[in-house]
């Protein structure tokens, strides 16, 4: 389908369904409920552990010297220096 057919059938489509996409849009954003964010934090897991599998040695390296750098940076700017009274 190239461009200008593709438009066509899209401005129809969007005359024809009008009112549906104007009340879906209308409606307030769905709330979270425990079960919900349950399973996304469990599909966010799995995304990381899939992530980490497919790491090469290298990339797994590199990720753990960032890593390493990272907390030394955070923990030499939690430490604050020692007051001077004058």
């Amino acid at each position: 389908m190239d461009k200008e057919a593709k438009r066509i059938y899209n401005r129809k489509y969007y005359e024809t369904h009008k009112g549906q996409i104007k009340a879906a849009q209308r409606l307030s954003p769905s709330t979270l409920t425990p079960a919900s964010q349950e399973a996304h934090r469990e599909a966010s897991r799995n995304y990381y552990r899939r992530k980490k599998e497919r790491e090469t040695p290298e990339e797994r390296q590199a990720r753990l010297q960032k890593r390493r750098e990272n907390y030394k940076n955070k923990k030499l700017s939690s430490v604050k220096p020692p007051e001077v009274n004058s």
